[in-house]
């Protein structure tokens, strides 16, 4: 990681990586998905990646996600959190919302809320209850690595379905677990956790703000 951080733009690190590994674009392409063009142009500075682009290079590429992250330009607060990959299993839930947490990009978190704030008007309507409900225990029980991520939306949705929140809490979670459903394309999912990264980001947003509600 010393020698990584001394290389002066993405792209540079790109072309490091690569030759780290002996991959050529077009195979990072074939096992990534990611097309050759895209590659060759974020390799040579013409186009920044996106987030989805980064996860799917930290995991062909061997190399911490945060590490592409912050070498892309994304600004992280500063943390005495482990720095996770993708063997990541986010056992703690402090885990996870410390990861979470971690990320300090001002677009990629006012995104994120957003899509929540829509969420909680949609969660208001017949038409969104019904998504929800028909479309969460499907969405969860897809999900390969199950734990502390998944417990607390479970957990979430049986407080969501009982008659004890108030208006307030119920919009917050209700918003929260439709986000989750309905894949809002803020970042495909692609891998649990790390293709989950916007939903750790929402669910830690939503947490925060059920915090201040007590």
């Amino acid at each position: 990681m010393e020698q990584h951080s001394k290389v002066g733009n993405f792209g540079d690190l790109l072309k490091v990586l690569l030759d780290e590994k002996e991959l050529s674009m077009g195979e990072l392409s074939k096992k990534s998905g990611i097309d050759k063009s895209t590659i060759s142009r974020i390799a040579n500075n013409k186009q920044r990646p996106n987030i989805n682009h980064l996860e799917k290079m930290a995991i062909h590429l061997n190399i911490n996600l945060e590490e592409l992250l912050k070498a892309s330009g994304y600004e992280f607060r500063n943390s005495n959190n482990q720095i996770f990959n993708a063997d990541s299993d986010f056992s703690n839930f402090d885990d996870i919302l410390g990861f979470a947490n971690l990320i300090n990009d001002k677009n990629f978190n006012g995104n994120i809320e957003k899509e929540l704030s829509k969420c909680k008007l949609y969660v208001q309507t017949d038409e969104g209850k019904k998504l929800l409900f028909d479309n969460f225990n499907k969405k969860i029980d897809s999900i390969e690595k199950q734990g502390q991520f998944t417990d607390r939306l479970r957990q979430m949705y049986a407080d969501f379905c009982t008659d004890g929140l108030t208006i307030k809490k119920y919009l917050l979670i209700g918003s929260m677990l439709l986000y989750f459903v309905i894949s809002t394309d803020v970042i495909p999912d692609f891998v649990f956790p790390i293709g989950f990264m916007d939903d750790l980001v929402a669910l830690n947003i939503v947490t925060k703000l059920l915090k201040n509600d007590k």
